[in-house]
């Protein structure tokens, strides 16, 4: 009877842990396809197969089955023959004939395990010829659908069904254990490498030594390595050894000089230790298991010394033999640099891979069969440098021969190094990812270090910081599962800054009125000299970044940077596009370390304007700094009044009734009002009557008048212009007369008498009277109240500079808090500049936009300030004069005395100050931006002035 299922199978090895054997060869599908043969007296079976390893043959197994469906193989219990034949087929030598007994066998297949009378050796590669068949038992015997490469037979030699079926078989080797280490008695074995070695160390003063051992004994002297002959002679070079209970290490540099450093007690009997000796031209080093144990420092010799001595392993040439080493030794290697701690380590628990730098002998005693004869084995192959002779071995047993069971285990070989690309580029801000490296030759994985040498590695790659510029270092190692670690491969991440170039600007978020608004980090570490265009201004010195910034609605725009420390930086602006720029101005803030700073003007709102910055501070480079980008909020000068109902009260009453007093203010009408504007107003008749007031009349004229017995008022005569400022002073001079001035010019007067003005609450109003039409409009500024009749020299002396505080100066308003038409709401007090504490409270106002809101553009400029008044130091107009002004940069003043001056621009910034003398004197500002600047001028008693320049 037969079967068939045709199927693929694949060939495996595998281990049959349970018995020590190697499964070698398999056809043994699981499918019951194919046929069944009969295996009998008169009918045998068999199969060719490869061996796939060396070593002895020691089981097959066959698929048995009692099929009752013919007599040929229907089970009869008895005794079965298997052979195995050399070669294919039966015409080569009979290596074993096994007999065994089956007394039953079921009706399904099982797998019969026949172990082999004796072991058979076998060849990888080789062919082999299984045969099966009853002596006096028959059985069916399964021959699977084909599939295996070699021969199928039946019959002795018939191959007709070669191509149809293949038997059902496994063969089980038992593989020997290969050689690891080898095994001293400390007799007399010993292995000569040769003298080549020495040539090569001669002219070294670095070496590094390493071995694995294992002491049978730690009494006497055991040498592991090294060429040392006679201690009378200056004959050694170099020598690792176990002197009695420690491990040393010696060098020898000037002839007949040892030197020696020494592992105190350090040797453990029958235990795999791992020992190095390292000389680094200036100190020796041993290390015990990866372990730094001594040094001996001021070993300072320029080289070693010349000899011919042989290198041994396990002896030297002393002569007595009392240095000859008992125990294993396993993995020596010798280098002509100088291994670290780290190195020592990440390779100590495996094989070299034989080509590492440095490298000048390596032996990994890998050879012969463990405690087998190994007769033939006498030379131990240096997978570097000069092989060394086995000498005195007896290379059989389990001593002074080839063993297994060395701690370094074969084919597990010290990781490549990884391989990288560096370096990891990224622009400032970038969202990095973790860094990545391909495990090298022999690895399994990677740790990662922020050091070079040392540290703690992780397996966890790292993810750079992009925050600040410049180059941060990464190492990565290639690992594997006994721990093995490859040279540190170094990977650099450069982080740039993102604006290096003017196509990469950073834009500036544009600020509001302050530097501190929306200030940006300047990094130029890294940065690179854009070149083109060529700075206009400063020391430059390479390394520039870019920014653009968008005009504001104002047109208006400052540019400035700052920061800790004095650093010099170097400010351009430009329009344009890149490629295609047009400087507007440049700053390098005169090489005095200072900060740089751009005030434009008029430009047009909407406009990207490029910034180009760069540190110039007397050659220092790399500073750190911030440059920002704000509006040019211009600060308020004076306060709009919208007309219908906006003023502003003081706190408290501002004169007596019958003292003399002075009213003045700055204003502007923008066209003649219908009725009566009233400027200001002492009291009200809600608190028992106004006192005093100065009006616009419905004519364009200046009116003034005061509410005693009997009121009096006056008219002025000049019709006013609108849009156009003026100065009004009203005088209330008792028992005198009252006055009426218009731009320090006498408009009319009226002689009184002794007058007591109506009391009320006595307080100021400015912009506002007694009844909804009085309410003014248009801008006021700079209003005072004397309490006392000023002289026209007074007026003109005061009327265009702020006034100083000084006793008769009872109540001042400058007016100029706020800044110009922007959102001051919470700006709702006018500032009493008297000293005397009488704010005044905004009433109504908007305080947004053109109208009912401060404003600039008043005549007086802020800190532009006037003599006390009845001064005989110093008084304005006869001290100095200062021509032409406006002027293209050259201003020529004429001092009547010594005096200093100091320029500021219009933010405030001191950019120049010196002294002049009496006499004519020049200052040119030629190379500063036009537009408006403040000059201050201060003579020997200090008392100081402020006059308004205008460079065009």
């Amino acid at each position: 009877m037969k079967q068939k299922l045709y199927f693929l199978m694949s060939l495996f090895w595998i281990f049959n842990f349970s018995n020590a054997q190697t499964l070698d060869q398999s056809w043994a599908p699981s499918s019951t396809g194919g046929g069944i043969f009969s295996a009998s007296p008169s009918q045998n079976v068999g199969q060719t197969f490869t061996a796939g390893v060396t070593g002895d043959l020691s089981q097959i197994s066959l698929r048995l089955i009692n099929s009752t469906a013919a007599p040929s193989t229907t089970f009869v219990a008895g005794d079965f023959q298997i052979r195995i034949f050399n070669g294919d087929g039966y015409s080569g030598t009979v290596l074993n004939t096994t007999v065994i007994n089956i007394s039953s066998v079921p009706t399904s297949y099982i797998e019969q395990t026949i172990t082999l009378s004796t072991l058979v050796p076998v060849t990888a590669g080789n062919k082999y010829t299984i045969d099966f068949r009853g002596v006096t038992g028959t059985v069916g015997i399964q021959g699977a659908d084909p599939g295996y490469p070699d021969n199928f037979y039946f019959s002795n030699v018939n191959t007709a069904l070669a191509g149809s079926y293949d038997l059902w078989f496994k063969s089980f080797v038992i593989v020997p254990t290969p050689a690891t280490h080898l095994n001293f008695d400390g007799v007399d074995d010993f292995v000569n490498c040769g003298t080549s070695l020495n040539s090569v160390i001669d002219p070294l003063n670095t070496i590094t030594v390493e071995a694995w051992v294992k002491p049978s004994t730690n009494s006497g002297l055991g040498v592991i390595v090294g060429n040392y002959a006679n201690p009378n002679q200056s004959s050694m070079q170099f020598l690792l050894r176990r002197d009695n209970n420690d491990y040393a290490f010696w060098i020898s540099g000037n002839p007949g000089v040892f030197k020696v450093v020494n592992a105190t007690n350090a040797v453990a009997i029958n235990t795999w230790q791992h020992v190095a000796g390292v000389w680094n031209g200036s100190d020796l080093k041993i290390y015990v298991n990866g372990i730094l144990m001594a040094t001996t420092t001021g070993v300072t010799e320029s080289s070693f010394a010349t000899t011919t001595n042989t290198v041994m392993i396990g002896n030297n040439q002393a002569g007595t033999g009392a240095e000859r080493f008992t125990g294993s030794i396993d993995e020596v290697r010798i280098w002509n640099s100088v291994k670290t701690i780290e190195e020592i380590n990440g390779s100590k628990n495996c094989e070299l891979q034989g080509s590492q730098p440095g490298l000048i002998a390596y032996y990994n005693f890998n050879q012969g069969i463990d405690a087998q004869n190994n007769s033939g084995v006498t030379t131990l192959n240096a997978v570097t440098g000069p092989n060394g002779t086995l000498t005195n071995f007896t290379l059989s047993g389990a001593t002074s021969n080839w063993l297994a069971g060395s701690p370094v285990t074969t084919g597990s070989i010290v990781p490549s190094t990884a391989t990288v690309t560096t370096p990891v580029v990224y622009t400032q801000g970038d969202t990095a990812t973790p860094l990545t490296a391909t495990v090298g030759t022999n690895g399994s994985g990677l740790l990662w270090y922020t050091t070079a040498a040392g540290g703690v590695g992780t397996t966890t790659a790292p993810t750079p910081n992009t925050t600040s510029v410049g180059n941060t270092s990464y190492w990565v190692s290639s690992t594997n599962a006994n721990g093995c670690e490859s040279p540190r491969t170094i990977i650099v991440v450069t982080v740039n800054v993102i604006n290096d170039e003017c196509s990469n600007a950073t834009n500036l978020t544009v600020g509001t009125a302050s530097f501190n608004d929306f200030p940006a980090n300047v990094s130029l570490t890294g940065a690179t000299n854009s070149g083109t265009p060529a700075p206009t201004c400063g020391n430059f010195q390479g390394g520039d970044v870019w920014y653009t910034a968008t005009v504001p609605a104002s047109g208006n725009l400052v540019i400035e940077t700052n920061g800790v420390g004095n650093y010099d930086s170097g400010l351009e602006v430009y329009s344009g596009t890149c490629g295609a720029l047009s400087l507007i101005s440049c700053d390098d803030n005169n090489g005095n370390g200072n900060y740089s700073k751009i005030t434009l003007f008029g430009q047009t709102p909407g406009t990207v304007i490029r910034i180009r910055v760069w540190e110039n501070f007397f050659g220092i480079s790399n500073a750190q700094f911030q440059v920002s980008a704000y509006d040019y909020v211009v600060p308020a000068t004076h306060l709009n009044f919208d007309g219908t109902n906006d003023f502003v009260i003081s706190a408290n009453a501002i004169t007596n009734n019958t003292q003399n007093q002075t009213y003045q203010a700055w204003f502007r009408i923008p066209s003649i009002p219908t009725n009566s504007d009233r400027i200001l107003q002492r009291g009200s008749d809600g608190s028992g009557g106004w006192s005093v007031q100065v009006d616009v009349t419905s004519t364009g004229r200046l009116s003034a008048g005061i509410s005693a017995t009997p009121d009096t008022f006056i008219t002025g005569t000049t019709v006013l212009n609108p849009n156009t400022w003026y100065h009004v002073t009203f005088v209330f001079e008792n028992n005198n007369s009252l006055r009426l001035y218009l731009n320090g010019n006498l408009e009319t007067s009226v002689a009184i008498g002794n007058r007591t003005l109506r009391n009320s609450d006595n307080r100021l109003r400015i912009g506002s009277g007694n009844i909804g039409s009085e309410f003014f409009k248009g801008d006021i500024d700079d209003v005072r109240v004397w309490n006392t009749a000023l002289t026209p020299t007074d007026i003109s002396n005061t009327m265009n500079c702020e006034a100083q505080t000084q006793p008769e100066l009872i109540a001042y308003y400058k007016l100029n808090q706020g800044f110009d038409m922007t959102s001051n709401t919470s700006v709702t007090t006018a500032t009493d500049s008297s000293g005397n504490g009488n704010n005044g409270t905004l009433t109504n106002f908007t305080l947004s936009g053109a109208t009912s809101n401060w404003a600039a553009g008043s005549t007086i400029t802020s800190g532009n300030t006037c003599i006390v008044l009845n001064s005989t130091d110093f008084e304005a107009g006869k001290e100095i004069k200062i021509y032409p002004n406006p002027s293209n940069g050259i201003f020529n003043i004429l001092a009547q005395e010594n005096i200093s001056i100091e320029l500021y621009d219009v933010v405030g910034k001191l950019i120049m100050n010196q002294k002049l003398s009496i006499g004519t004197n020049s200052f040119d500002i030629s190379n500063f931006n036009t537009g408006v600047y403040l000059l201050k001028v201060t003579n020997n008693n200090g008392n100081s002035e402020t006059h308004k320049l205008i460079k065009n």
